[in-house]
């Protein structure tokens, strides 16, 4: 395989492992959701989180040794420079998907106050 062909199938790899973590992540919220425990999730996406970012940064510096020493064109360049671009937008999505919460966090809690709301009223 052609050393260009390497650096492209990485990024279609890392590219990949992002959609992993955003499915990772819909899991956490999931989870979160039916009151179960998700620390285990939310640790295992922070490693994943680091991975990610971890190999964006060697597609990076890969893209920037290949581009000075000419092993591939101005063309090429900037392909791969749009590649990467769209790679740290979804770095950036999943952080912010990581450190949201979910909409109807407290939903489950505001019923049964209301439901014991309720009930003391009837019982009047």
């Amino acid at each position: 395989m052609a050393p260009t062909d390497s650096w492209q199938s990485e990024c279609q790899n890392v590219q990949q492992y992002g959609q992993d973590i955003m499915e990772k992540i819909n899991e956490r919220n999931r989870i979160r959701r039916s009151g179960g425990n998700h620390a285990r999730v939310e640790s295992d996406i922070r490693i994943m989180l680091k991975t990610f970012s971890r190999d964006v940064n060697n597609l990076k510096q890969a893209l920037l040794r290949a581009s000075s020493s000419y092993h591939i064109t101005e063309r090429e360049v900037d392909s791969r420079q749009n590649m990467l671009d769209q790679l740290i937008t979804k770095e950036r999505q999943l952080n912010s998907a990581l450190q949201q919460e979910p909409v109807n966090k407290d939903f489950g809690r505001y019923g049964m106050r209301c439901w014991s709301y309720c009930k003391k009223m009837s019982e009047y």
